[in-house]
């Protein structure tokens, strides 16, 4: 149920709008009296249009909503891409009569919102305006009327980022994203602080960045940059900028606030036609047909979805070598081959270390073994006919055959998996799994995998990728091997003397 905000309040003398779409009528008033300049509110609603057309243009997959929902304190949606689809702008019909597709559409974008539009509201207001006005963004936990999510550990997942302007004393809050809450953006995009302490904001008030478990937000920028292959910084502001540049203030004066929607939102239309395009294609992609036209890019992207900055600079570096690959008799690596790639580097940080490594992630368990068993990791829709397959980085431990390290859910869940004790026998790490991980990494033998972790990831950004495509499969892993040893040669060493040196100062 969407709540409502309170009577007698900013909202109320402006009435919620109730179209996306309609033609532009021309303002009733006399051409001889002067229009009414722009008010604070109307120049917010110019970015909010402006940001939401750039979302528009960015390409998706189509959407599998299940008919059934999580049982939660609020209602809440699991939904999937079907990654067979070809990609497509936002359904903006959809998006006007569907609330959990508007969720599903803006979730996540809260914090690219406040960065991108931070810097043109704050000019533009200071163009327009007289008055001193304050812009910054803020933080806070949100109440959500519903929420669509694609793994059940990202329930938790609040944290709500907006924009505060501030006039005077009186403090607005302008949200370009709430309809990922399941609250319709035409009542609830810009209200007061006191309507939304009223509507969705959790006790607490507001928390600092690094409160909701990021760095700030400078590690924020850091990472919008590399969103949407970078989407967001390159593309989508330049041509906001330029937007702003041309844009004839004077002509939307005086206009209803459906005809100025209505007439912004077609300029905006226009400007962003074939920028998420244009950014694709500066990134190795001459055109998102490549997508559909061949399975691994397809698969590659299906793997990465879930994961963010690392994960699509890998994906952007094999498309950047997929574009300019020039050996026609090469032929593009399988995942299988990438991924054993990944797990030869792996093998190869475990066989510098003495010590019995530690494994992490994912807890299952195993028929005749009492203790916890990790396995790496697990991602769904990994193969083009939607299975979902286990890569298991440390089986050797348990014997198990090394030929088994990629094998499907299905085989893993039979072979595996304790399920003696009742349910599923394994689950999802949580975030507090990987924050634990994350800690023992300094401290489990002697901070080894630390130093693992910086040559892995060294490794990885000198690895000639289009070098291994051209090699048959046993030289390839060969080649791959003598690198991870010579780059893991002396990482034990160095681990034992930073360990020895932290030891003596304490």
């Amino acid at each position: 149920m969407v709540r409502h905000t309170p009577p007698n309040s900013y909202t109320a003398h402006h009435p919620p709008l109730h179209t996306m779409g309609d033609t532009p009528a021309p303002a009733s008033m006399s051409a001889a009296l002067p229009r009414p300049s722009l008010s604070l509110r109307e120049i917010l609603l110019i970015h909010f249009v402006i940001y939401q057309e750039a979302v528009f243009a960015m390409l998706f997959q189509e959407i599998v909503i299940p008919t059934t929902w999580v049982p939660y304190k609020h209602r809440v949606h699991q939904y999937t891409w079907n990654t067979r689809s070809a990609f497509k702008h936002v359904d903006t019909a959809r998006f006007t009569t569907n609330l959990l597709y508007r969720a599903i559409i803006m979730r996540f974008e809260c914090d690219t919102f406040c960065l991108v539009m931070e810097p043109f509201v704050q000019r533009n207001l200071q163009k327009l305006l007289d008055t001193t006005i304050v812009v910054n963004p803020v933080v806070f936990i949100a109440k959500p009327s519903l929420r669509a999510i694609e793994r059940l550990d990202e329930l938790e997942q609040v944290h709500h980022s907006c924009l505060m302007v501030i006039e005077d004393n009186r403090k607005l809050i302008f949200d370009g994203t709430i309809d990922q809450y399941g609250l319709p953006w035409e009542t609830h995009w810009l209200l007061t602080e006191e309507e939304l302490i009223a509507s969705h904001m959790e006790e607490g008030g507001y928390i600092s960045r690094s409160d909701s478990g990021r760095d700030g937000w400078d590690s924020c920028r850091r990472y919008i940059s590399g969103k949407r292959f970078g989407y967001w910084t390159t593309t989508a502001s330049q041509r906001m900028a330029k937007l702003f540049e041309t844009l004839d203030w004077e002509s939307l004066r005086g206009r209803s606030e459906v005809d100025l929607v209505s007439a912004i939102r077609i300029i905006a239309k226009r400007r962003f036609v074939g920028a998420y395009e244009e950014t694709l294609s500066q990134v190795g992609r001459t055109s998102v047909k490549l997508l559909s036209k061949t399975s691994f890019p397809l698969r590659t992207l299906t793997l990465f979805r879930t994961l963010n900055t690392r994960a699509e600079a890998v994906l952007l570096l094999y498309l950047t070598i997929m574009a300019n690959t020039k050996t026609a008799t090469s032929s593009p690596l399988s995942l299988r081959e990438i991924l054993h790639i990944y797990l030869l580097c792996f093998d190869a940080a475990a066989d510098a270390i003495p010590l019995e490594p530690v494994a992490y992630t994912v807890p299952c368990r195993h028929p005749g073994i009492s203790v916890p068993i990790w396995q790496v990791w697990t991602c769904k829709d990994l193969t083009e006919d939607r299975r979902e397959i286990v890569m298991d980085g440390t089986l050797r431990q348990y014997l198990w055959a090394k030929s088994t390290w990629l094998q499907s859910k299905e085989n893993w869940e039979a072979k595996r998996v304790d399920k003696t004790h009742g349910g599923r026998g394994y689950e999802i790490a949580s975030q507090d799994y990987k924050e634990v991980d994350e800690q023992l990494l300094s401290r489990v033998d002697m901070g080894f995998w630390l130093i693992a972790r910086q040559r892995m990831k060294s490794l990885f950004e000198e690895l000639d990728w289009q070098e291994l495509e051209g090699l048959e499969a046993g030289e390839r892993i060969e080649r791959v091997k003598q690198i991870a040893q010579d780059k893991f040669a002396g990482a034990w060493e160095e681990a034992c003397d930073l360990h020895k040196q932290a030891y003596e100062e304490d």
